[in-house]
């Protein structure tokens, strides 16, 4: 009869062995946790939009900062409609995710307090500030630089997440016991924005007598919006994994998350500078942009360890 010989079993049927053999982890009482890996956002939608008046209107491009007596009776002078001005969808790059929990666990039920802490990396797009359906930009669709065109960027995205989650761990007399969970919570978001516009540096040629003044000053200049946008937003989040249990206190930690965290706005963001002269409105008012961050979707796929005390 052939015996039995550890040494020379097939590779797969010792990793087996390893997986199931029995533990004696505490199936109940308080544990903590942590928790690390990557973060893959889903793509972000930005809307920005605010009050725009025709470059005319800019009292600061004529002499003494006093436009002509026509452009008093300019409807479009005195319009402060807010407008959409740019919509744009960034796709975010993967960063680092990493988690610390505190729980219970009573039987196969589990319940938590987490803190979650993601991050992803940005995108420059350039943006379309002619399209003829834009009513607050679309007259200035013949000023823009070619050899400059206007961008938009999104980066060193983060967020922190705190969630209230439940966990059903299925039955298995192995190290390895798979689960599934839900959370419920919110998230604190924020990331760097840019956008920079520059007109045309022969804006005055061929233009009429009448546009001359303001086209000559308003040639080659740059408006700048370089700020931080934040905000809170409610957060759910799909949890799927195992534990492995490494003795009868300690297990290693495997998760997949889906994570959804619902649109925020950020308003009155004052731009660095306009039409290169300090950021100011046709009326004197500061210029400043409202922003509306759309909700997003992301995953998250992290190591760790769980200790039950």
């Amino acid at each position: 009869m052939r015996k039995f010989n550890l040494l020379g079993t097939p590779v797969w049927l010792g990793v087996l062995l390893l997986f199931l053999w029995p533990s004696s982890v505490s199936a109940d009482g308080l544990y903590v946790g942590l928790d690390m890996g990557v973060s893959i956002p889903g793509d972000l939608d930005v809307e920005s939009s605010g009050v725009n008046n025709p470059t005319r209107c800019d009292p600061l491009l004529y002499p003494d900062g006093v436009r002509p007596a026509a452009l008093a009776a300019d409807v479009a002078c005195a319009d402060s409609t807010v407008r959409t001005l740019v919509k744009n969808s960034f796709n975010l790059g993967s960063g680092l995710a990493a988690g610390v929990a505190v729980g219970y666990a009573f039987g196969n039920l589990r319940v938590e307090v987490e803190y979650l802490n993601g991050r992803g990396s940005g995108e420059e797009r350039r943006v379309d500030l002619g399209s003829a359906g834009n009513a607050a930009l679309g007259t200035k669709d013949s000023e823009w630089s070619a050899d400059s065109p206007p961008t938009e960027r999104l980066d060193h995205v983060r967020s922190q997440r705190f969630f209230l989650n439940a966990y059903y761990d299925f039955p298995a007399d192995s190290r390895l016991t798979p689960y599934l969970g839900a959370g419920v919570g919110f998230s604190l978001n924020d990331m760097d924005y840019r956008s920079r516009l520059e007109r045309r540096a022969d804006l005055a040629d061929g233009a009429p007598a009448d546009e001359q003044v303001w086209r000559q000053a308003a040639a080659g200049t740059v408006s700048e919006l370089d700020t931080d946008i934040s905000g809170a937003s409610l957060a759910f989040q799909a949890i799927g994994g195992f534990d492995y249990a490494l003795d009868e206190r300690v297990a290693l930690v495997a998760k997949l998350r889906w994570i959804y965290s619902r649109s925020f706005e950020d308003d009155d963001k004052l731009w660095k500078r306009i039409r290169s002269h300090a950021p100011l409105r046709d009326n004197g008012d500061p210029f400043t942009t409202d922003f509306d961050i759309g909700g997003s979707h992301s995953f998250a796929a992290t190591l760790g360890l769980k200790y039950y005390l």
